[in-house]
């Protein structure tokens, strides 16, 4: 598979799938009320997290596109890249998460699971093919230092 569905817009799509989702089907509830708490600090946690990631891309002036990532300049390694080599997928995962969570729908996060399974299996495992192509050894060393997810 070739980059063809940005994340983005992708992450966009399944929360208003997960929407339209829990609205059919039975809900649920964290003991205490803690749904709004918890829904809110993963969603603002997961944009936080992706922004890192944007900003980090924007300071060594490399693509933030993941449409278009054989054009990548600059390996980065610094900043969020050096707890996570993919943390704009994590925030989307955090952000899909908080919104299960805020929509009260446990089938709502079967559909966060799948979104992981995808990025995980087919946009990443493209991505650093493409990143060991373009970086070689200072890639490899770099996946050997900082783990994929978290």
């Amino acid at each position: 598979m070739r980059f063809r569905i940005p994340p983005l817009l992708l992450t966009a799509v399944l929360a208003a799938v997960m929407y339209f989702v829990a609205g059919r089907l039975p809900v649920w509830h964290l003991p205490g009320s803690y749904d709004e708490i918890a829904g809110v600090l993963l969603v603002v946690s997961g944009i936080v997290f992706a922004a890192a990631g944007v900003v980090s891309f924007r300071r060594v002036r490399t693509t933030v596109n993941p449409i278009k990532v054989d054009s990548v300049s600059t390996l980065v390694t610094t900043g969020v890249y050096r707890i996570s080599r993919n943390p704009m997928y994590v925030g989307f995962c955090g952000v899909l998460s908080g919104w299960a969570v805020l929509l009260g729908s446990v089938f709502a996060f079967a559909i966060v699971l799948a979104f992981f399974w995808y990025l995980d299996r087919f946009q990443i495992a493209a991505e650093e093919k493409v990143l060991a192509e373009l970086f070689g050894e200072r890639y490899t060393d770099y996946c050997s230092k900082v783990r994929r997810w978290l």
